[in-house]
């Protein structure tokens, strides 16, 4: 009887099982690159930390500490939405992860941050990233290999 409640994922489009894995493995590779350039930053920013200010105000140094810590937990969870998508489960955060990712591009016109190409054009690679993300995640067939 516990054989008909759960389904083999072998029902899904072969086609889309191997896109997912491929995007699962760009998490993977993208979500690595980022966890280390937070973590390689957040620690070069609190080893060099600037002297406090004399009036004792500590906001520019708390915001910069949050701003990097969330550069490192958007790499983990890119990490985390890969290992999702590699088993086909948890769309919704995959998903999520994803519009996150694609929000980064807002700020990557107006600020450094960015791959740099000659004569200062900069592409987004995180936003353009999560974009394609999204359009994988909203593919009217992928729901059949969460389901399968």
């Amino acid at each position: 009887m516990a054989s008909t409640e759960t389904k083999s994922k072998g029902a899904a489009n072969p086609a889309d099982v191997a896109l997912l894995r491929t995007l699962s493995t760009c998490h993977y590779i993208v979500g690595g690159f980022v966890t280390f350039i937070g973590v390689l930053l957040l620690s070069i920013f609190l080893l060099l930390r600037p002297p406090a200010a004399p009036n004792g105000s500590h906001q520019l140094e708390y915001l910069a500490l949050v701003f990097l810590a969330s550069i490192t937990i958007l790499g983990v969870a890119n990490i985390v939405s890969g290992k999702f998508l590699r088993e086909r489960r948890r769309r919704g955060f995959s998903t999520a992860v994803a519009l996150v990712d694609a929000a980064t591009m807002v700020g990557s016109f107006a600020y450094p941050g960015s791959i740099g190409i000659g004569g200062g054009l900069s592409v987004p690679v995180l936003g353009i990233f999560g974009l394609i993300s999204l359009f994988v995640l909203m593919k009217n067939s992928i729901p059949d290999c969460y389901r399968a």
